[in-house]
């Protein structure tokens, strides 16, 4: 209310009306929120695997089944006021079969592989929307159909080298029927007329107070998406090669490339109304890596590097126009780092590992159309430095059983949580400490084990999205805090 309190960022009277910092609770883990967040997630799934070999070829088949049913309720201003609530309600399921064809030739020099995939899902997404100025019901129904045929071999030129060649032609179908509108206007009435005038076969653009509801696709005058299926289509081929040389017994060097891609989709969740539907398209992906592997003395100690390039094209990146996310492809990105792995067995009761990782990442092109994403911005959830090391003690053997110390060290430098890179969502770099004790018995069939994670109650954000300008505020989500567990497994032979 703006008469009452102002407009954003101004000093307000002690009122409980006005959305200012005495929402604000001081604690990563407690608000405000009038309505209780929770979540409820029902999946269920089958799966069927056979193999059969007649001879010199092996068949293989995989069919699985899932569905998944959930529910989840968000106060996503985390105060007493309606600002901005959602509930959400999924229900989704899908169907694959896999066939694969294997075998070998040439003298068992070549290794061979192809098949066929097939996955179709179906599903609905149903998302109520409060808002100080309307309610509305978002989301729809989905229907996906993916196709694919692939193949592979991997052939011995010489006795230490190797070349694999891979190929995987795919065709995707995705449908959406946006059942998407309004189910109160507190503007005035302005909601409902942006609706009349813009979703509709011909939007009229400016609005005009005479607008009229399209009985087509808008029978009703308050749809926020014209009510018609839409679909995109992706056909593509992605092929892989890696050479393979075995330097010795000890140490294997190695260089790849491939292609990928991530299809496109449809933006959803959308206010005010749109006259189309809002539609992305697939983000590619092609990546040289060159590394060696090594297993040293006597296999006590392994060591694992490598050097990589990937370079995004039509990367899918999430902006806000409003209070509404949309996906856009940015444009051009690039990737490029290193990684090391060291794992060491220095005697019987001892077992050490750690690793080590830099990413150098940037924008190499940003579309207009992905404002207000620059060159200038740094990709999301993307740290520079990642390393983690641990170790295993064990400490007793005997005839009972044996117990062993385990202690785990990781460590992720500050990166951003969005596209937009906002500052209040930003992580600054964190390190976390687990550790446990574990009593192995029964001949190791039973094991329980005792131990503590985030043993230094580090609190950061597992993710975020960007700052609601309209609404001036954020949101993340914290990690759990400091956390002590109890585990007791045992296994039948």
């Amino acid at each position: 209310n703006a008469a009452a309190c102002g407009p954003p960022g101004t000093p307000t009277p002690n009122n409980d009306s006005c959305f200012t910092s005495r929402w604000i609770t001081g604690d990563s883990y407690t608000s405000w929120a009038a309505d209780r967040n929770r979540t409820t997630l029902d999946v269920w799934g089958a799966s069927l695997t056979g193999q059969w070999s007649p001879g010199a070829i092996s068949i293989k088949s995989i069919t699985a089944y899932r569905e998944l049913h959930s529910t989840f309720n968000l106060d996503a201003d985390n105060s007493p006021l309606p600002i901005l609530g959602t509930t959400n309600k999924y229900d989704q399921k899908q169907l694959s079969q896999e066939l694969q064809f294997s075998g070998t030739g040439i003298n068992d020099r070549l290794k061979w592989l192809v098949g066929a995939y097939y996955l179709t899902e179906k599903g609905t997404d149903r998302n109520g929307i409060n808002l100080s100025v309307a309610s509305l019901l978002s989301g729809g129904k989905v229907e996906n159909d993916s196709y694919a045929v692939f193949a592979q071999g991997s052939f011995k030129i010489a006795d230490r080298f190797s070349i694999t060649v891979g190929g995987r032609y795919t065709n995707e179908k995705k449908r959406f029927l946006p059942d998407t509108f309004i189910t109160a206007d507190r503007a005035g009435g302005s909601l409902l007329l942006l609706s009349r005038c813009f979703v509709r076969q011909q939007p009229i653009i400016p609005p005009n107070p005479t607008c009229v509801a399209d009985p087509a696709v808008n029978p009703a005058g308050n749809r926020i998406l014209p009510f018609s299926q839409v679909q995109v289509d992706a056909s593509e081929f992605t092929p892989a090669v890696t050479l393979d040389y075995q330097a010795s017994d000890e140490v294997m060097i190695y260089a790849s490339y491939s292609k990928g891609f991530k299809a496109g989709g449809f933006t959803q969740r959308i206010f005010p109304p749109e006259p189309v539907t809002p539609s992305f398209n697939p983000e590619f992906a092609t990546t040289w890596e060159l590394g060696v592997k090594t297993e040293l003395l006597d296999r006590r100690l392994r060591f694992n590097a490598a050097a990589f390039t990937t370079r995004y094209s039509n990367l899918q990146v999430i902006v806000n126009e409003g209070i509404a996310p949309k996906l856009r492809n940015a444009g051009r990105a690039r990737i490029d780092g290193f990684e090391m792995e060291v794992e060491a067995a220095p005697n019987r009761a001892i077992r050490l590992n750690a690793s080590l990782g830099y990413l150098d990442a940037g924008y190499r092109e940003v579309l207009a159309s992905a404002a207000p994403v620059t060159r200038a911005s740094k990709l999301p959830e993307v740290p520079a430095w990642t390393a983690s090391a641990g170790a295993t003690a064990t400490v007793l053997e005997s005839d009972w059983g044996i117990l062993r110390l385990r202690g785990d060290w990781t460590f992720k430098g500050a990166h951003f949580k969005d596209a937009v890179n906002s500052p209040i969502i930003r992580q600054s770099a964190v390190s976390l400490f687990s550790a446990s004790v574990t009593a192995l018995l029964l001949d190791e069939r039973m094991a329980l084990s005792v131990g503590g994670t985030n043993l230094s109650n580090k609190r950061y954000l597992i993710t975020g999205y960007q700052d609601l300008q309209a609404l001036g505020a954020a949101y993340g989500v914290y990690a759990r805090p400091r956390e002590w567990f109890v585990r007791l497994r045992y296994e039948l032979r």
